[in-house]
């Protein structure tokens, strides 16, 4: 068994919009350590787009951050690391983030001694 995300979009036009365009990057982005992987869709019932995605079950690198009020130094280098290398792969796809905040990013927390963030 494997857990997962869901993502749902009401299917108002810009809502929709935004769906099919969030589907196409991640799908054109593929699998990367540090992306969200997209790991299905289902759009049949037309009030509504379904994303599938990997979990994260760390949350948000902004509640990390506020909740034990930052990082160590060498803590803050991995993850910043992280946050490049994904940022990094997203520009070589030719692709544009155009909203990095701490609510993007994502904690994995899969293994306790080496928490990994990843691109939302």
């Amino acid at each position: 068994d494997r857990r997962c995300a869901l993502k749902v979009y009401v299917t108002e036009s810009q809502a929709h919009e935004h769906a099919v365009n969030e589907i196409r990057i991640l799908q054109t982005l593929g699998s990367h350590p540090r992306i969200i992987g997209l790991l299905d869709v289902d759009a049949e019932d037309l009030r509504s787009v379904r994303l599938v995605l990997d979990l994260c079950e760390g949350g948000q690198l902004f509640d990390r951050i506020a909740e034990q009020e930052g990082y160590e130094e060498d803590e803050a280098s991995e993850v910043l690391r992280h946050i490049l290398e994904g940022l990094a792969y997203v520009h070589s796809r030719g692709i544009m983030h155009r909203d990095i905040k701490g609510d993007n990013f994502l904690l994995d927390r899969s293994d306790i001694t080496d928490e990994k963030c990843h691109i939302a």
